[in-house]
């Protein structure tokens, strides 16, 4: 008959390598998951200011007319801040009133720079704060006086 070797150690030493693995691939999977939300809520934000911005192109564009711009421009009214960045207050407000004097008080604004010309050069830089650094969006587009 075979005699049985019993060894109370080593059931033990079992019992806590396979507890640690599961808590190591705990632990990643857990680390992974919260990068995960982290970036999603990043890349959100971005996709809001980007849209934004996309809206204020859009409505310099299509919208207001060469001498507006130059008026805009002449008058000092260069930001739009943080409380006018929304989809609905680029909608629903004045180009004129959406833009205010040179002020940079907060971290994330719309700054519009002119270069002057028959063809105007319009260049939008929306400074935000994501993650705990500055990031800068630009956009150029051209306005003509035709």
């Amino acid at each position: 008959m075979l005699k049985l070797n019993k060894k109370p150690g080593f059931m033990l030493i079992e019992v806590l390598c396979s507890i640690s693995i599961v808590l190591i691939l705990l632990t990643v999977i857990l680390a992974s998951a919260l990068n995960t939300r982290k970036l999603q809520d990043i890349n959100k934000k971005k996709y809001e200011y980007v849209t934004v911005m996309d809206a204020v192109k859009n409505e310099m564009l299509l919208n207001r007319t060469y001498d507006d711009i130059k008026k805009l421009y002449s008058e000092n009214k260069k930001i739009i801040h943080k409380e006018q960045l929304t989809l609905s207050s680029i909608q629903n407000t004045e180009l004129q009133d959406l833009f205010n004097e040179n002020t940079k008080a907060e971290d994330t604004y719309l700054l519009l720079g002119v270069i002057d010309g028959k063809v105007l050069t319009i260049n939008l830089e929306l400074h935000a704060k994501v993650n705990s650094k500055e990031e800068v969006i630009t956009c150029s587009f051209s306005k003509g006086n035709y």
